[in-house]
């Protein structure tokens, strides 16, 4: 029964429905029995989060040459949603460096990201899609080392002089951070 003119109402249980359009319809009917014209509106349901994509860091690993050059490209994305990302060091010293932007294409990539000031060590990309409906995705991750920091390379001095005729020479050489030392 209708109690005014401008009545609400509420709670209409929707989750029998399926994502989509979905239209009600409002028929008044009077006491005599006459019936008004039907007055409808419709509004899209949306309440599944966006899934099935995944995202990959294109640098390996991500060093001087490409630091403050970094991408990142995603694939599987539903078109039309706005995604996040946060790439993180470990350290918690450092605030992430984030941004968003417009899904155009199922797979993109998104380049020019300068991860300078994140310290050296496992970088962790984490992504999201949200779609129209303000519903968020789980999160997809990938990791990679960040290694800026130059070999350094120390050389002692020879255990034998040449000015003894020395048939061999030894020399001590220390390394850090160089996964092979190359002798010229």
């Amino acid at each position: 029964a209708v109690a005014s003119a401008n009545q609400t109402i509420s709670a209409i249980d929707l989750t029998s429905l399926t994502d989509g359009t979905i239209t009600l319809t409002v028929t008044l009917t009077d006491a005599a029995g006459n019936s008004g014209g039907n007055a409808t509106d419709s509004k899209t349901k949306d309440v599944v989060a966006p899934s099935g994509y995944s995202v990959v860091i294109d640098q390996s690993p991500i060093n001087n040459a490409n630091k403050n050059a970094v991408s990142f490209t995603f694939s599987g994305a539903e078109t039309g949603t706005t995604y996040n990302y946060s790439f993180d060091d470990t350290d918690g010293g450092t605030t992430a460096i984030a941004g968003s932007g417009a899904v155009t294409l199922a797979s993109q990539t998104i380049s020019g990201i300068n991860l300078t000031p994140l310290t050296d060590g496992t970088i962790t990309l984490t992504f999201t899609l949200i779609d129209a409906a303000g519903n968020t995705g789980t999160n997809a991750t990938d990791t990679e080392t960040k290694d800026v920091a130059p070999p350094t390379l120390s050389i002692g001095a020879p255990s034998a002089t040449f000015a003894n005729n020395a048939s061999s020479v030894t020399f001590t050489i220390t390394y850090t951070g160089a996964s092979s030392v190359n002798l010229l």
